[in-house]
């Protein structure tokens, strides 16, 4: 079933007319950085899709260049195509945001990648408010809101 999974994504990534990447790192039990790359793709009758396209393990150091050389190499390996990337997401981390040598400025110097929109997820902010935010406003917000 895995092997059907993988080919109907490879499918996919070679049919879209344009599609996005999401990043986000997180280290392992075993102090391993791990690169997750999700992807969500538009197609022609204007449906979108979206999948966990990788988890790669970052072995050493998580700069923006060893970011960026594992992202080129996987997208290499797979033989798909940057030209329709319209967007990037990160948790907006130095490694990934950095203005010289960060994931998305080295995307932005190479000539294999076109202009593409960069966004900054908010999840990661909005746990942590969430872990110091007292329940009791919250519903006293609704009783009032409602």
């Amino acid at each position: 079933m895995s092997e059907d999974v993988v080919s109907q994504m490879k499918t996919d990534l070679q049919r879209y007319i344009f599609f996005s990447l999401q990043f986000d790192e997180s280290t392992d039990i075993s102090d391993t950085s791990q690169l997750a790359i999700f992807v969500r793709m538009i197609f022609d009758d204007f449906t979108a899709k979206e999948e966990l396209v990788k988890i790669i393990p970052l072995k050493g150091r998580t700069r923006g260049e060893d970011i960026f050389s594992s992202v080129q190499d996987y997208f290499i390996s797979e033989n798909i195509p940057l030209q329709k990337l319209v967007g990037i997401t990160t948790d907006g981390a130095p490694a990934f945001t950095g203005v010289h040598n960060g994931f998305i400025a080295l995307c932005r110097k190479d000539d294999t990648f076109p202009n593409f929109l960069t966004y900054h997820c908010i999840v990661h902010q909005q746990a942590l408010c969430g872990k110091f935010l007292n329940a009791d406003n919250c519903f006293c917000i609704q009783r009032y809101a409602g």
